[in-house]
C-alpha cells in the first residue's frame, strides 16, 4: 500500500466527519491554551507558579492520550464529542502514565548521550577559556577563536546526530496510544513493546508519511494558521490508518506499505 493511498483512505475517512475534526482540535486548543495561561499568571519563580507547572505537566500527558483515542474513536464512526478526550483522558490517566513512563524509561540511553554531547562541549570550553584566563594554556587570541570555531562545529554535529538517534528511538514508540486502545487487557510495557515490534522498519516510512504533509503545512502559514486546524485532523487520521494497516494480518507483500517519492502537491490531494 503506498503512502498516497493511506492519505486518501484518510480523507475518505474525514468524509462528513471535517467538522467534528476541527471542534476536537479547536477544543484540545482552547484547553491547551486555558491551562498554560493559567500557569503563566504566576511566576516559574513562585511557589503557586511551580505547583501548578507540574499540575500542567500531569495533565498533559492524558489530554494528550485522550486527544489521539478521540480521533481514533472519529476514524472508526464512534460516538465522540468535541470535549470527549477529556473523559477518555479521565478514563484513561493511569494508563497513559503508566505508558509514558515505560517509554521515558526506554529513552533513557537516548537522553543520556544528548546529556553527555551538552557537557562535553560546556566542558571544553571551560577548559579552553579557564586554562587562558588561569594562564595555563598560553594561546593567542586568534588560537582561542580558533579552538571555540571548531568545539561549535564538533558539538553542531554531534548534537544533530544525538537528536537523530532519539527521534529514531521514540518513533519506536509513536503507535503506544492505539495499541493501548485496541488491546485493553495488556499491559503498559505490552503496549509498548507491541509497538517496538510494529515501528520496527517502518519507520522511515512513517517519517515519509509526516514529511508528505509539508505542503499543506506551507500553505497554512499563509492562512494564518486557520488551515492548520483541518491540518491537524488530517495528519492524525492518516497516522491511525498507518497504524491499522501495520496492525491488520498480512498475509502477503501488497500489505506492507510502500515508500514512494514525493511527486504529488498539495493541490493534488484537494
Amino acid at each position: 500500500m503506498k503512502l498516497s493511498e493511506i492519505r486518501k483512505e484518510a480523507r475518505g475517512a474525514l468524509t462528513g466527519k471535517w467538522g467534528k475534526g476541527v471542534c476536537i482540535v479547536l477544543a484540545y486548543l482552547v484547553i491547551a491554551f486555558s491551562i498554560g495561561f493559567i500557569t503563566g499568571l504566576f511566576g516559574e519563580e513562585s511557589v503557586v507558579g511551580t505547583i501548578l507547572s507540574i499540575v500542567e505537566l500531569i495533565i498533559t500527558v492524558p489530554l494528550s492520550f485522550g486527544f489521539a483515542l478521540a480521533f481514533l474513536k472519529l476514524k472508526r464512526n464512534e460516538d465522540i464529542k468535541a470535549f470527549g478526550f477529556i473523559d477518555l483522558a479521565v478514563d484513561n490517566f493511569s494508563k497513559a502514565w503508566k505508558i509514558a513512563g515505560r517509554t521515558l524509561l526506554k529513552m533513557i540511553l537516548p537522553i543520556i548521550v544528548l546529556v553527555v554531547v551538552c557537557l562535553i562541549y560546556v566542558l571544553t570550553n571551560i577548559y579552553v577559556f579557564g586554562g587562558v584566563i588561569a594562564g595555563d594554556l598560553s594561546l593567542t587570541l586568534t588560537e582561542v577563536e580558533f579552538a571555540v570555531q571548531i568545539s561549535i562545529v564538533i558539538y553542531f554535529v554531534l548534537y544533530i546526530a544525538a537528536i537523530i538517534y532519539m527521534v529514531s528511538v521514540l518513533l519506536l514508540y509513536s503507535l503506544t496510544t492505539y495499541i493501548a486502545y485496541d488491546n485493553k487487557e495488556k499491559t503498559a510495557l505490552e503496549v509498548v513493546n507491541e509497538s517496538v515490534k510494529l515501528m520496527k522498519g517502518n519507520r522511515w516510512k512513517i517519517i515519509l508519511l509526516e514529511l508528505s504533509f509539508v505542503g499543506w503545512a506551507i500553505l497554512g502559514i499563509f492562512t494564518f494558521g486557520i488551515g492548520y486546524l483541518w491540518l491537524f485532523p488530517y495528519m492524525v487520521i492518516a497516522e491511525i490508518c498507518f497504524y491499522e494497516r501495520l496492525a491488520q494480518p498480512k498475509n502477503n507483500e501488497e500489505d506492507q506499505v510502500k515508500e514512494e517519492p514525493f511527486n504529488e502537491g498539495p493541490i493534488q490531494e484537494m
